[in-house]
């Protein structure tokens, strides 16, 4: 291991050991002006129930637009991380993905973003809603063989 990286570590931790500091020390002050000032929350709660009616409505409105973006944990499939020696892109993995199976048409791709001048495999992250069992077969429930 080379002396600098240690150095690199420690300066790191310095700086956040100050930083850390510096924050503990504002927040100290900041407490502080409370305890001159008495607040009347009682008496504003008309506000208070306004801000969080305005909210909730902002809450609700946008699920109705935009819906509820269910995860892989919800939906159920495979998530695999690829790795290539080329620079690829996401076309090419849905192609390739295609001639394996139609129905990774709707595979999410997600490929890492890097400069093209940058060397080195690329990675991506391949989501499918289909369960891919061990021997590459797809199946819509997971057995023994997939886990």
């Amino acid at each position: 291991m080379n002396l600098m990286n240690y150095f690199d570590f420690s300066a790191n931790n310095i700086i956040g050991m100050c930083v850390s500091l510096f924050m503990l020390i504002a927040i100290c002050i900041w407490a502080q002006s409370f305890r001159k000032k008495t607040r009347n929350i009682i008496g504003n709660r008309n506000k208070f129930f306004i801000f969080s009616i305005i909210l909730i409505v902002v809450s609700v409105l946008s699920l109705l637009k935009y819906g509820v973006n269910y995860g892989l944990d919800f939906t159920g499939g495979t998530i695999v991380e690829v790795g290539f020696q080329n620079n690829v892109t996401a076309e090419q993995i849905r192609e390739a993905l295609i001639k394996i199976n139609p129905s990774y048409s709707e595979a999410v791709i997600q490929l890492e973003k890097k400069d093209s001048s940058e060397p080195g495999p690329t990675k991506c992250l391949i989501r499918v809603r289909e369960v891919i069992s061990a021997k590459g077969v797809a199946s819509d429930k997971p057995n023994e063989e997939s886990i």
